[in-house]
């Protein structure tokens, strides 16, 4: 019969897990968090492991939760208007694109707009090869006079 852990244990383990990130917010380290504790460095290491993958997971569902109610709340929004843009109320068409605005941002659908370095007038793109060693060997020429 496979062993499983106790009520007991897995109290325990609780306990454990909390201390150990009480702990490490207070700024200690695993090691001196494994001291505190009793426990291994690589057993404190796996409470906080795995405490913060719950925590990630729990914070990705919750993420979710708020974006879908988001989305809920654009759409009837988007509903609540609609006759007026389709009778061509301007203001009724500016409140509809910004609320698609805002569903795009929600969602990620609008394309990610690019940065480039450019030179000190903020004109001249650096290109990739050259440019990026020309850029470091002003820094550095830069650095070196402000030190003289």
């Amino acid at each position: 019969m496979a062993k499983s852990a106790t009520g007991k244990e897995k109290i325990s383990k609780a306990e454990a897990t909390i201390k150990a990130l009480q702990l490490r917010k207070a700024g200690l380290t695993q090691r001196e968090i494994a001291e505190q504790i009793e426990r291994s460095p690589g057993y404190v290491n796996k409470l906080l492991k795995g405490a913060m993958e719950e925590f990630r997971n729990v914070t990705a569902e919750e993420a979710d939760d708020l974006r879908a109610l988001q989305a809920v709340r654009l759409e009837h929004a988007m509903r609540s208007i609609w006759a007026d843009v389709i009778r061509g109320d301007l203001r009724a068409v500016d409140r509809f694109l910004r609320i698609c605005q805002r569903q795009a941002a929600l969602f990620g659908l609008d394309a990610p707009n690019k940065t480039a370095l450019t030179d000190p007038s903020g004109e001249n793109e650096y290109t990739a090869g050259g440019g990026m060693s020309a850029l470091l060997k002003r820094v550095q020429e830069a650095s070196e006079r402000a030190g003289s």
